[in-house]
């Protein structure tokens, strides 16, 4: 599987490095060009600094959105309605409207669309949920 990272920072680096096998990194994208050259000389993949042309690649088929929070529903939409199977870092969306915006999108494509909530079954927080 062809994938593409929209979004060079902390959580997209994270990302990068727990790919499992058998999935490509092909693309990262980011606006701060140098920081998208550095992580796409690191991962051996292109970089592009345009999210809207790595979404309608066709050579990609998934996409994981780790921008900042106000990018992560248009980003996300565009992806799911070019077709692409969608992991969207938390929050997913800033409010209620953007986070129908993606449901919409995710009702129109046979897609999987996720959202980073890697904590969400942390021991940690299990053990904090049967206390509450």
């Amino acid at each position: 599987m062809n994938i593409a990272i929209i979004g060079t920072g902390l959580i997209g680096r994270k990302r990068a490095l727990s790919l499992p096998k058998g999935v490509c990194l092909s693309i990262v994208c980011d606006t701060n060009m140098e920081r998208v050259e550095k992580f796409a000389d690191e991962f051996r993949c292109k970089s592009e600094t345009d999210w809207k042309k790595v979404v309608v690649n066709p050579d990609i088929e998934a996409v994981i959105i780790s921008t900042p929070n106000k990018y992560l529903s248009p980003i996300a939409v565009a992806a799911i309605l070019a077709g692409k199977h969608v992991l969207i870092e938390k929050p997913g969306a800033r409010n209620v409207s953007e986070m129908e915006a993606i449901i919409k999108a995710y009702k129109q494509k046979k897609v999987v669309v996720m959202f980073g909530y890697n904590h969400r079954y942390h021991p940690a927080m299990i053990k904090a949920k049967s206390l509450v």
